[in-house]
């Protein structure tokens, strides 16, 4: 057994000191390499099992060691001397194979065989004549025809013109973009859409800035079904890149439909429910529905806060906000193997301690959104922590605490507060300062005091879907999850859930009341 391990070693070494290599250059072939070798095709196929015609330029294949090259034809550096070749510094082939030539051979008899004419040959065998005389042995350069070189420069064309449609499609540096909302109303509502729309124009204004021409369109929508019909009779609306709006859900039917039939994008800034897109793949819910920021917020937390010993509060009824939390981040909790500790706000001290741990960090829960219960639970912790100072409590809340900042900012700061959000405009932030400053600058009064900002949501809204829309054109729905975008108050990120689904905005941010006295904003 080990002489013929021996045996096949030195076959093999033998073997391997019996080749040599050669690269693949373009144009050759398995035939065209063995008749530069003088050797068989089928005997470099032994040496190269599975090469066949699959080989590329740059691949290397094991030649015979007692294979002789000849001489190869490359470009303008070779010269035909005397019925023979000799090379200077190699360049691209223009070769399709070289052939031997035989006894008798002539050029016409050459060209007949391969389609081609005397001077196609004699073009690529430098110092080769028409009256040249052939001699047995030496090596032709045959080309490639006219017909494959037209082939192939088609070729090359067609996947230029390719490459250039698909890179006019991955962006635009034009668009068009329509607003349908109820600007003539004159009512508070109406004075939010006009806000609204004046912080689109913001938006237009820094993607313009990029280079990017935006045609704007904007109708005041009425709020009937005639009114809705008689905007879409407009001709140019079939030709939108992005349509915003409507407001009223008795129009938002008829604007899906009219969007899904011509591919356009639709973008509702106000409704949110997936219901009022239908099955439509061309629109955009900007607003999360409570389910989504709930399911969204507990998937934020249980990430967030892996390892805190969660406590749920119970400050007596609670709220459909509160149970729909944290039945979401108890499935959460559950599916990682953790469970939380309850406490009730009526429990005695010992109750707490019970409910507290000293080794890991402490995050309470409250099982309502309201303002009452906050005002309760932070009565009951802040005398918890008083007379337990070694305990790490931060607070868990929800949206609407945002709104209540007021004199209840203290407390946060001190709870070490967080809350899960759909929006927050940082009033401290230099951002949003600068912003409020050009708004009145462009418009001649301030934000309507609201929360949401509207102006705000229009900036945010409006940069999202015009400069994405300039980056990736036609690709924006597969790859608008590349785009990075630090909003002001509003933060998108589209999710569809199944094929010829809308899109749904899945994004929530984190705000979180430092103890220092500094607000940090979280995106997921």
């Amino acid at each position: 057994m080990l002489f013929s391990v021996m045996v096949l070693v030195s076959i093999l070494a033998q073997a391997q000191k019996s080749t040599k290599y050669h690269t693949v250059e373009e144009g050759q072939t398995i035939y065209s390499i063995a008749r530069l070798y003088n050797v068989s095709p089928s005997e470099l196929q032994k040496l190269n099992p599975g090469a066949g015609d699959l080989i590329r330029v740059g691949d290397k294949l094991r030649i015979p060691d007692n294979a002789k090259a000849q001489p190869v034809v490359k470009g303008p550096g070779a010269q035909f001397v005397g019925g023979t070749t000799t090379a200077s510094q190699p360049k691209e082939s223009k070769c399709k194979e070289m052939y031997q030539i035989k006894k008798k051979d002539n050029l016409y008899r050459i060209a007949l065989e391969y389609n081609l004419t005397i001077e196609e040959i004699v073009a690529v065998n430098p110092g080769l004549t028409v009256e040249s005389k052939l001699k047995k042995g030496d090596w032709l350069c045959i080309p490639y025809s006219k017909a494959e070189l037209k082939a192939e420069a088609d070729r090359q064309a067609a996947a230029r013109a390719a490459a250039e449609a698909a890179a006019k499609k991955s962006s635009k540096n034009h668009l068009n973009m329509a607003v349908v909302l109820p600007f003539k109303e004159n009512s508070e509502r109406g004075g939010k859409m006009v806000e609204f729309y004046q912080g689109l124009l913001m938006a237009v204004d820094s993607v313009r800035k990029k280079g990017v021409s935006v045609d704007v369109y904007a109708y005041h929508s009425g709020n009937s079904v005639a009114d809705i019909n008689d905007i879409l009779g407009h001709k140019e609306m079939k030709q939108m890149d992005v349509v915003f709006g409507p407001l009223d859900g008795v129009q938002a039917n008829i604007l899906n439909n009219f969007c899904q039939q011509n591919k356009v994008r639709l973008v509702m800034p106000f409704a949110t429910t997936g219901s009022y897109a239908g099955n439509n793949p061309y629109a955009f819910v900007a607003s999360l529905s409570t389910d989504i920021a709930n399911k969204q917020g507990a998937a934020f937390v249980s990430q967030k806060f892996k390892g805190y010993n969660m406590v749920y509060l119970n400050v007596g009824s609670g709220d459909s906000r509160g149970s729909s939390f944290i039945r979401q981040l108890t499935q959460q909790l559950e599916y990682k193997g953790e469970s939380p500790s309850r406490l009730d706000i009526n429990a005695d001290d010992l109750g707490f301690v019970s409910a507290f741990s000293l080794a890991k960090n402490n995050l309470v829960v409250l099982n309502s959104s309201s303002q009452n219960a906050l005002k309760k639970a932070i009565a009951a912790l802040k005398t918890f922590m008083g007379n337990h100072p070694d305990y790490k409590i931060s607070l868990l809340g929800y949206p609407e605490w945002t709104s209540f900042q007021g004199n209840i900012l203290k407390d946060f700061y001190a709870l070490d507060t967080y809350a899960f959000t759909t929006f927050y405009r940082n009033p401290s932030d230099a951002r949003t300062q600068h912003f409020e400053t050009r708004f009145k600058a462009n418009f001649g009064n301030e934000l309507i005091k609201t929360l949401p900002r509207y102006g705000m949501m229009g900036l945010d809204m409006g940069y999202f879907f015009l400069n994405g829309l300039s980056k990736l054109g036609d690709y924006f729905e597969e790859r608008m999850q590349t785009l990075s975008y630090a909003p002001l108050q509003n933060k998108y990120s589209f999710v569809q859930e199944a094929a010829e689904m809308p899109y749904l905005n899945t994004a929530i941010q984190m705000v979180h009341y430092h103890p220092n006295g500094r607000i940090e904003v979280l995106n997921k």
